[in-house]
């Protein structure tokens, strides 16, 4: 069975992050922090891969909120941080419980290895007995 991978990102990362897409994953993309929020409503992705420059919020925020929602903090959140800044934004990554951070660009082998390792940590979860809970907006 496909894991699912959450893409909340845009631009340039968003071509590269789709290369993922193979046998192993189904990918769902939001482009948009309100978007991401609005899916994790009601899904749970096995993966989020978040973009900390997203058009109409700060990933970190995002990142941060989703790691307070009891059925959501378990969930690895691979946080992508553009070459400006950071040093800041890894140090915030920090606090808002990302579970691996990347500069990006990146190339696909880094992006895949990064996924393994995360999905690695996190295969025993049963999303099936976990309830629904709504995100905080």
């Amino acid at each position: 069975m496909k894991q699912t991978l959450l893409i909340a990102s845009h631009g340039d990362n968003l071509a590269q992050l789709t290369s993922l897409k193979g046998d192993h994953y189904s990918l769902v993309v939001q482009p948009t922090a309100s978007g991401t929020l609005a899916y994790l409503r009601n899904n749970t992705p096995n993966l989020i891969v978040l973009d900390a420059d997203l058009p109409d919020a700060s990933g970190l925020d995002i990142c941060f909120r989703i790691k307070k929602v009891s059925r959501l903090k378990h969930l690895p959140v691979l946080l992508l941080l553009s070459s400006k800044n950071t040093q800041r934004q890894k140090a915030e990554a920090a606090l808002v419980k990302a579970d691996l951070v990347m500069t990006m660009p990146a190339n696909r082998a880094d992006l895949e290895d990064a996924v393994k390792q995360l999905l690695a940590h996190t295969h025993d979860v049963d999303h099936a007995t976990q309830t629904s809970v709504r995100v905080p907006v």
